[in-house]
């Protein structure tokens, strides 16, 4: 039996439930599905690859990711996601890097692409761009957990403690879970 463009929508739309439901393997066997009928959708593989990415399955999460960019080059969405799973996953932070600057050209007040660049750096050792990152973030939105806790450490790394643990501890009133959101990006 040929399944149709609408079968398609349904298993990414039920995926994508899954996904919010914390069902992530249920998310893949659907998104898995999906592509064996439509391999030139850009959404399929971005969605599989959120999904992978949430299952720690990094390098994964960046294959799918690279397959949304190759079938649209301007997917300011997957650029980020495979810079952050890049990021995380240690591999070519560079690289990660490189997508993060498209991204940024393609979504230029995007406020995750901030998050990902200051994240990037921090990572590369530069606290000083790192802060110019999440300044830039935290300057449209001033409320934002991850950039006010990613400045804190940025700011602790250049010697400003006090600012850097003030920025943390609002961070934390924000988002009480954010601590727990950088230990996994291997940031603390």
């Amino acid at each position: 039996m040929e399944r149709s463009a609408i079968n398609v929508d349904a298993l990414t739309s039920r995926a994508a439930i899954y996904a919010r439901e914390g069902k992530f393997d249920l998310a893949i066997r659907d998104l898995d599905a999906a592509i064996t009928v439509d391999k030139q959708n850009p959404n399929v593989f971005f969605n599989r690859g959120y999904a992978r990415f949430a299952s720690a399955e990094y390098q994964k999460a960046i294959a799918d990711y690279t397959a949304a960019v190759d079938l649209d080059e301007n997917f300011g969405l997957a650029y980020n996601n495979r810079c952050l799973a890049r990021a995380v996953a240690g591999q070519d932070l560079l690289k990660a890097l490189a997508d993060c600057d498209v991204a940024l050209k393609l979504m230029p007040v995007n406020l995750d692409v901030r998050d990902t660049r200051g994240f990037i750096y921090l990572k590369l050792g530069d606290a000083a761009l790192a802060l110019n990152e999440y300044n830039a973030a935290l300057a449209s939105d001033p409320n934002r957990a991850t950039a006010l806790f990613g400045r804190g450490l940025a700011k602790i790394r250049t010697g400003d403690i006090a600012g850097g643990e003030a920025d943390q501890a609002a961070a934390r009133r924000i988002n009480p879970e954010v601590d727990k959101e950088f230990s996994v990006y291997g940031l603390k």
